[in-house]
């Protein structure tokens, strides 16, 4: 179970569940062992983004300060999320 306890996993499916169903955030799978993984999905974010109208010099500038805070943490502080998710759009749901 990669060293998450049993509680803590059925917290987790909890979370994504309410994520997914009540807040229409689209469920991606778990990606921990995905070549290239990120936390920062450079792709979504842009499609995202342009879709919002942003320029692509605000969206380019906007990832690289993205970046810049995400790789800024104190020693010792696990990568955020090993779930990924993307913007609300009621496209799937995730099994209970």
């Amino acid at each position: 179970m990669s060293g998450i306890g049993q509680p803590e996993w059925v917290t987790q499916k909890r979370v994504l569940v309410l994520l997914a169903d009540e807040l229409g955030y689209r469920y991606l799978g778990n990606w921990i062992d995905r070549e290239g993984s990120s936390n920062i999905e450079d792709a979504l974010l842009t499609r995202y983004l342009s879709r919002q109208g942003y320029t692509d010099a605000q969206i380019s500038r906007a990832i690289h300060l993205l970046r810049i805070e995400a790789d800024n943490r104190p020693a010792g502080v696990q990568p955020a999320a090993l779930w990924c998710l993307t913007s609300p759009q009621k496209t799937g749901t995730i099994k209970k």
